[in-house]
């Protein structure tokens, strides 16, 4: 029996879902006996121009500028199912944050106006122009199937793809991640309206117990408004969800869910206050948020930036 092809391409980010896929140790075998990898965009002497023809395409990361949007759509047109592998990929990730911003403003960070910039300009000769935004993969083209998580967990991911190349679709949870956190809820019930907290602590200013819920301790935990999937990996080890796997796809809008979750138990004054409270609300998925990120006009020069941004 042949076995499906597939590519794997990573745009912005930091590559940690390849990396994710190299932790199923031996068991790589077993991903590679499903699928036959005619393409890798991390791998040795592959070029853009070469992209082939396949039943799957992999793809991570952001689409942070042009030349990533030209490669997705030669992507896409190549593929017959094109699956996001990542949360950057699936709701824009941690490189979305820079929507905040313009781009005129990043530039200016990144090759102008910093200690470690002498003489700074902007290299549109030597780079790809930034698209105005950062976007997820679904705002450029047809996704068909979201593996999420930063990064995903290795099981994960071969799972849903054993599920795929058979033409199943896997089951994607619905729940929250506080429905598989271990944790005891001891005041925090649905409809207790008794409990109330005037403080939101770090992790590293709070004696926590292991296992009682961190929001009831004080600490701001994003698992009532994030999907669950991960087992709870990371309140396991004693440190709260940050969001990773995004908000589920009928509560799109991470950041609202996470301020509505807490209106009954934190009051807004305490939200308000903390340090960056849109990054921490919006870490992983602002790209495909309706707000999306900063209102002001959007640019991709850089009035600093010299002849290279005419």
């Amino acid at each position: 029996m042949t076995k499906p092809t597939a590519l794997i391409v990573a745009f912005g980010g930091c590559n940690g879902c390849h990396v994710t896929i190299t932790d199923l140790y031996e068991r790589v075998v077993d991903l590679f006996n499903l699928i036959d990898l005619k393409w890798g965009s991390v791998l040795t002497d592959y070029k853009y121009t070469d992209i082939p023809q396949v039943d799957v395409a992999l793809v991570e990361g952001t689409i942070c500028n042009e030349e990533n949007v030209e490669i997705l759509k030669k992507v896409r047109e190549n593929a017959k199912m094109l699956v996001t592998l990542g949360t950057c990929s699936s709701y824009g990730g941690v490189p979305g944050l820079r929507n905040f911003y313009s781009t005129d403003e990043i530039l200016d960070a990144a090759y102008l106006n910093n200690i470690s910039t002498s003489e700074g300009r902007v290299p549109y000769k030597d780079i790809p122009r930034l698209i105005p935004m950062a976007l997820p993969v679904h705002k450029v083209v047809k996704v068909d199937f979201k593996i999420t998580g930063c990064p995903p967990e290795p099981d994960q991911i071969l799972n849903n793809l054993k599920e795929l190349v058979q033409g199943k679709v896997p089951n994607i949870p619905t729940k929250n991640l506080c429905e598989e956190c271990h944790r005891e809820k001891k005041q925090i019930e649905p409809g207790n309206r008794e409990f109330y907290t005037f403080k939101i602590d770090s992790v590293t200013e709070s004696d926590l117990d292991p296992n009682t819920c961190f929001l009831e301790q004080g600490v701001l935990c994003l698992g009532p408004a994030t999907i669950a999937g991960c087992g709870g990996r990371c309140t396991l080890a004693n440190m709260p969800c940050r969001g990773c796997f995004g908000p589920s796809e009928e509560a799109i809008e991470q950041g609202c869910e996470v301020a509505n979750s807490l209106a009954p138990i934190v009051p807004i004054g305490a939200l308000v206050n903390k340090e960056d409270l849109p990054g921490t609300l919006y870490r992983f998925a602002l790209p495909s948020s309706i707000i999306e990120g900063n209102v002001k006009k959007k640019t991709v020069n850089s009035k600093k930036g010299g002849e290279d941004n005419e």
